[in-house]
Parts: C-alpha cells; structure tokens; sequence
C-alpha cells in the first residue's frame, strides 16, 4: 500500500503570506486554474480511497484533481489554530531602537570632550557591522530616542492628566501604586520593593510621593545635551523612550517585545505601567527574554577581566561560526562561551558546509548528463507537485 500526501491549493491567505488555520477560505481562481490544468496533464497515478480535510480549500483541491474518486473527509486532518496569529500576515515590522542619550554615554563624550550625539553615532555603526557581520536580518527600523522627544513629552502629559503622573520640581514622577497590575511580568510584590527601596533611596529622591516611583523627566545637570519642556529643560527617563517608540513605530498593542532577561524589572516592568494605562491596551502580547552569555562558566562582565566583543571574536573566528555556536542553545537558556565549544562548532559547520557543496557538485553534474525519458517525465511530475 502506497500513502501520497497532497498539500492544497493557493488561497488568498498564503498569496498575502498569512498564518492560516482554522480560516476557513476557498483557492484563488489562479489556483483553480493550475489545479485544473495539472488534472488535464495527468495526475501521473490512481487513487482508491482520498481521505481530505473538512477545510474548503482542501475539499476543492481533491474535486479539481480527483472528480470521480470516492473522498472520505476526516477531521483529523484539520489544520492547527494559530491562536493570536490566525490569518496574521507574516511580513514582521522588526523595530529595534537606539538609546542614543543615558548617563553612560554622556560620562564617555565629557571625557572624550566631543558631544553624545559623536558617541552615539560611532557605537551605533559599529554595532551595525558586528550585526551585518553575523548576518543578522536587519530592522525594520532603528529609531533613535532623541528624535522622539516631542513624543516623550505628549506620553507624560497624558499621563500626568489621567492623574498617573506627577511633577515636582521639575522632575515628573509616575505613581506606581497606582496601576494596579505592577508587577505582573516580573512577579514582583509591591510591598517587598518599597522595603527593599528605604535603603536604596539617595539624595532628591525624597520629594517622591512614594519611594517606588520612577523619573519619567528629570532636569537638566551641567554638561548634559537638554531638551524644553511644560516643566523644565531636562531630557527624558530610560523608560519612557521606549514606550514612545513602541507606541509609534509598533502601535498601542503589539505582538512580542523581546529583550534581556535583566531588562524584565524594572525596564520591561515599567514599559507596562507607562504604555497600558496612556493607551487603555494591552501593551505586548508575548514577551521573549533570553538569557545571559557566560564565559568559561563565568558571567561575562569587564569587573572580572572576561569580557568578549563580536569584533575581538571575528579576529579568531569566522562570524558565521559565532552565529552557529548561539543556534545551538534555547534562547532562554544560559549560553557558555569557551574556545572548546568555539572549536566544535566550527568543526560542526565546516561538515554542514562541505556537505552542502559535495550536494551543489553532484546537481551540476547531473544536470550536464542526458536524462532518459522515464527520468524527465519523473522530473516533469515533481515540478508540477511543487507548483502544487
């Protein structure tokens, strides 16, 4: 007993590249004409029996090509449900933002003596070609926080008119009591941190009305690039520029935010306090964290002397091994770095390559060699599958 496996038609869904599902929908007129013509052709064997799928699109497939055949449907056959996804276009708006303005990078333009916008830039380029280096899928756009400024301050207002904010001054502050659900992505209780916040509090912090609270606009200090604003020149919080870029690159809801498992408290954490109750929306959907890069069993960090970039990686190794070693592992899980598994991943994607180019040789040397007419016709039955 031979089983053959037909997949179905073209529908209007797959032409727009969309996960479809349980969506119900019939094939494009293109598809049935195909369909129709690949029937006129010859199928190339007979059925006994064709089990189909309830769906339209499969039910009219079998007809077109099978008219006369008994067909027996089964809904075992049914596709899956793709839940938030269903019929979802999978054409991703792929939005990574730079933070082109923090403490950080204006500590390093002071000592420089050049301005945080030539720091920013300069890291931001080179981050560009470690990326490209590793043949990374670029974004779809990298906003840069100083550009959404006016953004930044419409955010606060709102916040501030729906009471969730407050000034003091100079500095605006949002009332984290306030949203009711702080803390659900993190777990974290409320009364836990502010015991944990007495000790951590520092010097200005106490004009807050409650330790918990976090900056939303602070002023400005000596030496920092500032913007105006309805409280004073400052620039904004960390959090807030990314809620504004979400919002307007992504929308008010979006379907997975992604980030560093040491961004989800209190980054991720109040990213949702800010965007849910300025939007009245859920703000992310799905949330992907991954975990650290450790080197040699050890967390990577400069304090202990083991810290690694991309660049000093590539003087050793080729990128693509560097990318290959990082496929090896979930993302949630802890990754160790260590010249040992560098060597075996490079030993591993040199086989994969080496066989992918023995298999490019023998195509292009069979397709030099005569076919017999029993081999084009083989030939001709699978194209006409693939269109299939």
């Amino acid at each position: 007993m031979q089983i053959l496996w037909i997949r179905h038609g073209q529908t209007q869904g797959n032409v727009e590249r969309r996960y479809v599902g349980r969506t119900d929908e019939g094939l494009t007129a293109d598809a049935k004409e195909k369909l129709k013509m690949r029937k006129q052709q010859g199928i190339g064997f007979e059925a006994d029996l064709i089990y189909v799928s309830p769906m339209i699109r499969c039910r009219d497939t079998a007809d077109l090509l099978f008219p006369e055949q008994r067909k027996v449907p089964w809904d075992g056959l049914q596709e899956t449900d793709f839940g938030d996804f269903e019929y979802k276009n999978y054409d991703v708006n792929f939005v990574s933002n730079f933070t082109d303005v923090d403490d950080k990078i204006i500590k390093k333009a002071n000592e420089e003596g050049v301005t945080a916008e030539e720091i920013s830039k300069r890291y931001i380029e080179e981050c560009k070609k470690d990326m490209e280096g590793m043949n990374i899928q670029p974004a779809t756009k990298n906003p840069l926080a100083t550009e959404e400024i006016g953004g930044m301050i419409s955010m606060i207002e709102t916040l501030i008119e729906k009471g969730y904010a407050y000034e003091k001054n100079g500095t605006v502050y949002y009332r984290t009591r306030k949203f009711a659900e702080y803390g659900k992505l993190s777990h974290k209780n409320l009364d836990d941190l502010q015991s944990g916040f007495r000790s951590l509090q520092v010097s200005g912090e106490d004009q807050k009305e409650d330790p918990l609270d976090f900056v939303l606009w602070k002023p400005k200090k000596e030496g920092e690039p500032s913007w105006p604003s309805p409280w004073c020149d400052g620039r904004p919080g960390w959090h807030i520029e990314c809620s504004v870029m979400a919002k307007k690159y992504l929308g008010d809801e979006i379907d997975i935010h992604a980030g560093g498992e040491d961004l989800i408290f209190p980054h991720h954490e109040n990213e949702i306090a800010q965007s849910e109750c300025c939007n009245d929306k859920i703000f992310a959907k799905y949330w992907m964290h991954n975990a650290f890069l450790n080197i040699d069993n050890r967390k990577m960090s400069k304090s202990l002397g083991n810290f690694r970039t991309v660049r000093e990686i590539s003087e050793q190794y080729d990128l693509q091994v560097l990318r290959f070693f990082m496929l090896n592992a979930h993302y949630r899980s802890p990754l160790n770095f260590s010249a040992d598994l560098m060597e075996s991943s490079k030993n591993a994607l040199e086989r994969i390559t080496e066989a992918a180019g023995r298999l490019k040789d023998r195509k292009e040397k069979a397709s030099a060699v005569e076919l017999t007419e029993a081999e084009k016709k083989l030939l001709a039955e699978a194209e006409g599958y693939k269109e299939i």
